[in-house]
């Protein structure tokens, strides 16, 4: 074939050879290539196993109203997650349909004891205890997640700083809330 000012040379036994060499599964493949397939195949199993999954399940589950779903997920994420407060915190979503799963507060309690920081329980656990008309444990809540403000994001730092401050103002604590005003 000739292109240009450049030629290539074409040689039939080289074609043949480099075809059998490709169809013939008699040739192991690299362990490079084995190496590769199995970590592939690993993460494929994680994720599908894996806490992402479950949470899809599981939001799959809360807007069916799934309870014998629910009650798979949890004792799953009971077992493999136990400590993961996002695991935790998801089986409190779970234990809303059905109580047999446990207690939606304290699972909601549990996962803000393992992580502060973690907004979701901190919001649930929030509003229930707003409607439970239980501001000193919201005023624990608040200082214990600001207690570790190298792992607060500023925005979350003020967030909290703001609810803090209002509950402060709202319990008559109005040099504290001052402070907290300050703060923002």
């Amino acid at each position: 074939i000739e292109v240009g000012s450049n030629s290539i040379r074409y040689w039939p036994p080289a074609a043949l050879t480099e075809r059998l060499f490709v169809l013939d599964d008699s040739f192991r493949e690299p362990g490079l290539v084995q190496d590769h397939n199995s970590l592939c195949s690993k993460v494929t199993d994680f994720n599908r196993n894996g806490l992402d999954f479950l949470w899809s399940q599981s939001e799959e589950a809360i807007k069916a109203d799934d309870v014998e779903l629910a009650g798979k997920l949890a004792a799953v994420l009971a077992a493999e997650f136990s400590n993961r407060p996002e695991a935790v915190f998801l089986r409190s979503r779970l234990a809303r349909l059905d109580d047999s799963i446990g207690n939606a507060v304290q699972l909601a309690e549990q996962a803000f004891a393992l992580d502060p920081v973690f907004e979701p329980p901190f919001e649930f656990l929030r509003a229930h205890y707003q409607r439970a008309r239980l501001p000193e444990r919201i005023e624990a809540m608040c200082e214990q997640a600001l207690s570790l403000p190298q792992r607060l994001s500023q925005s979350r730092r003020r967030s909290v700083l703001s609810v803090l401050a209002e509950l402060r103002m709202s319990l008559g604590k109005h040099q504290q809330a001052a402070q907290h005003f300050k703060e923002l």
